[in-house]
């Protein structure tokens, strides 16, 4: 079957509303233009509403990787103690990047998918005192959603550390408060929740963020380094050409998103990822994460057997598009992305035909 014409329920990308694809093929504008600087305050002021902050959202070109490395290297500076809790490959990632920035990174380290207490997290800061703390909001390798994201938040502001948050897989799709959960940072992307094409990221800085950019001594490459990019943008610019085309798109993404209302996006969300987990489980297979850290944008289904490529592979003859999982669980696992313009039909049948995969193929 031709690629192209597979429904993408992939934890991203995802299917894009043709409403989107629309508004990216209006013509370039140059990016020190007034109408750039007018898309740059459209695009900046929803995605605020979409964080639920008052702070400033910085525009990065690149992936959702591209955003949270430059929210590590930003807001960390080489030799500073850092904590990272971390249950799956992008808590993983998340210490890695402040590793390779020179910190002195400490991970709190849970099984792929299993819940990371914040009372343990907070034993650690007593002892660690760390300058700040990386967590993951919606673990994309897992499925795992972080609903204790606020309280492990709540302990780190008492140890005076900053909070910075991977929802690269979150914003938009699960319920995230910037301000009234106290996160200094968080990094997202356009095409994951939000439904837009690849290519734009963003992190929202909270007060402390800023103040904490002031103050940095040390340096960053340009292209990563958000003090840079906050100071254009509170002149509604970017320090460097950024993909136009693509924050026309996002911005249309972003206007659907809010037409639809936030809360009625996060419930749109759970019904989808409902069908899937009731899809896995008539097939007697689990969701990797307990019941109530289940994400509900990426569904992770543990298999008997590691036979993720042929479950993969029979999904994708009825029309859909899968993933297998990551790291260690490859083979163990596939992942559906519950993303994007799907439909509630799509997304039944998907579950429909995973279930028949699953029980063909990993039944013992």
């Amino acid at each position: 079957m031709n690629l192209a014409k597979l429904t993408l329920m992939t934890p991203g990308p995802v299917e894009v509303h043709p409403r989107v694809l629309k508004a990216q093929a209006a013509p370039v504008a140059s990016h020190r233009s007034e109408s750039f600087r007018e898309l740059y305050r459209e695009v900046t002021e929803m995605l605020k509403q979409v964080y639920i902050g008052r702070g400033l959202v910085a525009l990065v070109s690149g992936s959702g990787t591209t955003a949270v490395d430059s929210m590590v290297w930003s807001l960390i500076e080489p030799g500073e103690e850092v904590l990272a809790v971390s249950n799956g490959v992008f808590g993983d990632r998340l210490a890695s990047s402040a590793r390779r920035r020179g910190a002195k990174v400490h991970v709190l380290r849970k099984p792929e998918g299993q819940p990371i207490d914040a009372g343990e997290v907070a034993e650690v800061l007593d002892e660690l005192k760390p300058s700040a703390v990386l967590a993951v909001h919606n673990e994309t390798s897992t499925g795992y959603a972080a609903r204790n994201l606020r309280q492990i938040a709540a302990r780190a502001r008492e140890a005076g550390a900053l909070v910075l948050v991977d929802s690269v897989s979150g914003l938009g799709g699960e319920p995230l408060e910037a301000d009234s959960w106290m996160l200094d940072a968080v990094a997202s992307a356009s095409h994951k929740c939000i439904a837009a094409p690849p290519g734009v990221s963003f992190v929202y800085l909270g007060e402390r963020a800023l103040e904490k950019l002031q103050r940095r001594e040390s340096t960053t490459p340009p292209s990563l380094d958000l003090k840079l990019s906050a100071e254009y943008s509170r002149r509604r610019e970017t320090p460097f050409t950024p993909p136009v085309t693509l924050l026309y798109a996002l911005r249309e993404a972003l206007k659907m998103l809010l037409e639809d209302g936030l809360e009625a996006r996060w419930r749109a969300h759970l019904e989808k990822a409902k069908e899937v987990y009731e899809a896995a489980a008539r097939a007697e297979a689990s969701p990797i994460p307990p019941p109530e850290y289940r994400s509900a944008t990426v569904a992770a289904i543990h298999l008997k057997a590691p036979r993720a490529k042929e479950v993969i592979e029979e999904v994708r003859k009825a029309g859909y598009l899968i993933a297998p999982g990551m790291g260690e669980l490859r083979e163990q696992a596939v992942r559906v992305g519950l993303m994007g313009a799907t439909t509630m039909p799509q997304v039944r049948e998907l579950a429909h035909h995973l279930e028949k995969a699953i029980k063909l193929h990993c039944s013992r």
